[in-house]
């Protein structure tokens, strides 16, 4: 997992956090055309959240239906 700090137009911080697939297929797939891995981003102005996120990365896998992220977008 990776992470920046980004500032936002109002002034507040935000946090974008990456977190890039290592399963065996992205990983094969990885060799062969390299920069090809599945990657999930969250973003969050919150750092009490940076436990939660942590956990959803540990858990989270590309190609699995138990293990899917949901798109939520707040404006």
């Amino acid at each position: 997992m990776y992470y920046r700090e980004c500032k936002k137009l109002n002034g507040n911080t935000a946090y974008e956090f990456h977190e890039i697939c290592n399963c065996h297929h992205c990983q094969m797939r990885n060799i062969i055309n390299p920069g090809t891995k599945n990657q999930v981003t969250v973003t969050t102005e919150d750092p009490g959240k940076f436990k939660e996120i942590s956990t959803f990365f540990t858990n989270w896998a590309c190609g699995s239906s138990q293990r899917e992220a949901v798109a939520y977008y707040e404006f």
